[in-house]
């Protein structure tokens, strides 16, 4: 809404376009936007990179600019959404990439798997949770922010010293939103 007038843009968002693309053209952007997701992930300092943010928050699909994990996901949806549109999926439509990362931490043994989420659930109110692995070590699964936000650097680094603490390791990170068709 504009000025209290409903926009040509907010009526149309969720139909389709009047006019279809050509299918050259539409390789060409699936390129292009998968190029910017893949240069999103390292280069904060890219000044290309934070205009494409700034537009992206400016058109509101981004809450903040700064949101970098954030924006890197969005990118990789419109990607998702142009392959769809060129017929590189026979199902439905998809939809956003699921926006949780996890980090892992591996333990010798349950006890010392529950006395590290006891000590992340009193820092902090993520969610944590222990579960045996297929090795028989523990594996602690706590959700994170999204990379490469700076949060996110900081997250590891005090996980593996807390880890360490407890005599585990950090083990990595894992998302659902990266593109798992690919």
């Amino acid at each position: 809404m504009h000025g209290g007038v409903m926009t040509r843009d907010a009526r149309t968002a969720d139909q389709q376009t009047p006019y279809r693309l050509l299918e050259r053209d539409a390789r060409l952007l699936v390129g292009v936007l998968a190029t910017l997701t893949g240069s999103s992930l390292g280069d904060e300092d890219n000044p290309t990179l934070r205009r494409v943010r700034e537009r992206l928050a400016r058109d509101g699909a981004l809450d903040d600019a700064e949101h970098r994990g954030e924006a890197t996901a969005i990118l990789g949806d419109l990607c998702q959404q142009l392959r769809y549109c060129r017929g590189e999926y026979d199902d439905e439509r998809p939809g956003p990439e699921e926006r949780v990362w996890t980090h892992q931490l591996r333990f010798p043994d349950e006890a010392s798997a529950r006395a590290c989420a006891d000590e992340l659930r009193e820092q902090s109110p993520l969610g944590v949770e222990v579960v045996p692995d297929h090795d028989g070590s523990w594996v602690h699964v706590v959700p994170a922010d999204l990379p490469p936000d700076a949060g996110f650097e900081q997250r590891q680094t005090d996980l593996q010293e807390l880890a360490e603490r407890h005599g585990g390791q950090l083990d990595g990170a894992a998302g659902g939103r990266m593109d798992r068709r690919a």
